[in-house]
């Protein structure tokens, strides 16, 4: 009960990483920003009138239809869209509080379920992490406030550790990345790779180890990132593996959004130092 009540106490005292919680906030909604900036011009046909999305059907229930309105209202798009990216300009510039936060995720949901079909898992994953954002407060906040924003940066790099685990885990359990042959494979999926990566089917002994090193990279990350001495040369790595799932492969926001999740794993200087360049750059 004591080690309870400390750990509580701890909580309460403040925000344990105030500058990692403000750059993680900053790159989240500068994600989603990126995203909705991509989308905007291209909206209509995605989850517009005219879109050729294909509409999902929402199972019963209340709140299952609501999270599906834009998907079976498709007229509501631009005024959605306008309220969706106000909400995420608001949220990254900290102005309402959680006001804007709450409407980031809920519009959110809306365009993922109008546009299920063109979404990625980086994505929903930037989804869940403003959500667990709703329940942050002020850097400096005490208290209740104070143990919210903490268990909600707890469940975000949960959350994180669980997509690479898993994500390791279904790779371990398969052949192809086992025996080193996914990237091979993967390089021949024409609406991924563009032609001027076929080079790198004449070096299979490369793609087996890339292969290999990806599973293991996603196997042994959850483990290896709390230990500070060797994060550095891990988010390097990191940043490698994903770059090349983004040139690659094609797929710039999911590596983009995977990057943007070391940051809930910085060390609290590495976190002030960008937070006073901020700043300094912002004049």
């Amino acid at each position: 009960m004591k080690q309870i009540n400390a750990m509580i106490d701890k909580l309460a005292r403040g925000t344990l990483q105030p500058n990692t919680l403000w750059l993680f906030r900053k790159l989240t909604y500068g994600w989603l920003l990126l995203n909705a900036l991509f989308f905007s011009p291209i909206r209509n046909l995605f989850y517009g009138e005219d879109a050729v999305i294909m509409r999902t059907v929402p199972p019963p229930g209340l709140l299952q239809n609501l999270s599906h309105l834009l998907a079976m209202n498709r007229n509501y798009a631009d005024e959605i869209a306008g309220l969706y990216l106000l909400s995420i300009v608001l949220s990254f510039a900290g102005i309402l509080g959680r006001i804007p936060r709450i409407a980031v995720f809920l519009l959110g949901w809306q365009f993922y379920y109008a546009n299920i079909f063109a979404m990625n898992s980086g994505y929903i994953l930037f989804l869940l992490f403003s959500f667990f954002l709703i329940f942050t407060g002020s850097t400096k906040s005490e208290g209740v406030s104070s143990i919210l924003s903490n268990l909600a940066m707890f469940a975000a790099k949960t959350q994180f550790l669980i997509v690479y685990a898993l994500a390791g885990l279904y790779k371990l359990l398969g052949v192809m990345w086992v025996e080193g042959s996914a990237l091979w494979y993967a390089l021949h999926l024409e609406h991924f790779v563009s032609d001027r990566w076929s080079f790198l089917l004449e070096a299979p002994l490369l793609l087996r180890g890339l292969s290999i090193f990806g599973m293991l990279y996603q196997l042994l990350f959850p483990l290896l990132v709390w230990f500070k001495r060797i994060k550095g040369p891990l988010f390097i790595l990191g940043l490698l593996f994903h770059s090349f799932i983004a040139v690659a492969m094609q797929l710039p926001d999911f590596a983009l959004a995977m990057v943007f999740g070391y940051s809930l794993f910085f060390p609290e200087e590495w976190s002030a130092s960008i937070r006073r360049f901020f700043r300094l750059s912002m004049g």
